[in-house]
């Protein structure tokens, strides 16, 4: 782990906070659990969930299946996402 890793771990525990899933923009999933097998289980269903999402978006059928306060909530949070 770099230098600059070291220094951005305290920044990202706080955002974190106590979910444990995180899109990072420009990287990726991070995601965390009691155990290696519970992290991999939220990366898991995380991954999923984009995918799902994508393909509706892609579908044309994106706002549809979600509420406008829905919406707006993830266009809030992907504008301050990491």
């Amino acid at each position: 782990m770099g230098a600059d890793e070291k220094d951005e771990a305290p920044r990202i525990v706080e955002e974190l906070g106590s979910s444990h899933v995180m899109i990072m923009r420009n990287h990726g999933l991070l995601t965390t659990g009691r155990s290696v097998p519970e992290a991999f289980l939220q990366l898991y269903r995380l991954e999923r969930a984009c995918q799902t999402q994508i393909d509706a978006g892609a579908a044309g059928t994106i706002a549809g299946c979600m509420s406008d306060k829905y919406i707006s909530v993830v266009r809030r949070a992907t504008s301050l996402a990491l």
